[in-house]
């Protein structure tokens, strides 16, 4: 259940980064751009990579009146602003970075912490194997 839901939740993403690649609409940029805001783990790389999520970020469709290649090489001012009046090069570069950096962490650092030393019980062969679970919210959070 949990790989079908995987699959169905990769399949909804792709329809939103083919969107994305075609757009000419700020807005509707902005939109899907906010939903691709997710906390992505190592599993996720090769759904990533099939998404050619970087790709489209970087170039959009390849066209030369691209919303998406035309925010690369643009001035980024360090002022606050309200997301809806964030320029789309600030948001576009905001996504790219957030993926990268996800992606360029989770590839240093796993899921999963060290192994848990348990003990070995009286009569059978080995100790059970458990690794420490990662969490964002309890670092102490182990299975």
């Amino acid at each position: 259940m949990e790989n079908q839901s995987k699959k169905s939740f990769f399949a909804i993403l792709g329809v939103l980064v083919n969107r994305l690649k075609d757009s000419k609409d700020e807005t509707e940029i902005r939109t899907i751009l906010n939903s691709l805001k997710w906390k992505f783990t190592a599993r996720d790389h090769a759904n990533l990579l099939h998404l050619n999520i970087f790709s489209v970020l970087h170039k959009g469709n390849g066209e030369k009146d691209s919303k998406l290649k035309k925010a690369w090489g643009r001035n980024v001012l360090p002022k606050v602003e309200a997301n809806d009046s964030q320029k789309i090069s600030d948001a576009v570069l905001e996504m790219f970075e957030q993926l990268f950096l996800t992606v360029a962490g989770r590839i240093v650092e796993p899921d999963f912490g060290g192994d848990l030393q348990l003990q070995k019980p009286a009569g059978s062969g080995a100790a059970p194997q458990l690794q420490k679970a990662k969490s964002v919210i309890d670092e102490n959070v182990s299975e």
